[in-house]
């Protein structure tokens, strides 16, 4: 896996979520602490990512994504780039983020 950062626009957020495959419906909840979070400069940056698959597809995260759609800002986020396509790794790289729905 590869570690990063990347800066990602609501438009952008937005075409990920669209692009994705079926996922678990999005908890309003968790959405409105992220966004609470990013406006309070409180968002916890240490343990939260945006994972992509080897391919450069949306894999997890659509909570913090839709949190910057909703903000309609751009938002610098740590990205984990997979080197294998393993959907069982979901919530694997979130465990210790105060935002983990597992």
């Amino acid at each position: 896996m590869v570690q990063g950062e990347l800066t990602i626009s609501a438009e952008v957020a937005q075409q990920y979520l669209d692009e994705q495959e079926k996922n678990r419906p999005i908890k309003q909840s968790i959405v409105n602490m992220i966004v609470a979070d990013m406006e309070n400069d409180n968002f916890d940056y240490d343990h939260t990512f945006v994972v992509f698959n080897k391919e450069g597809k949306f894999h997890y995260g659509q909570h913090v994504l839709k949190a910057i759609v909703e903000r309609g800002q751009e938002f610098t986020v740590r990205t984990i780039t997979l080197e294998e396509n393993d959907k069982s790794s979901r919530g694997v790289y979130n465990k210790h983020s105060r935002y983990n729905v597992y």
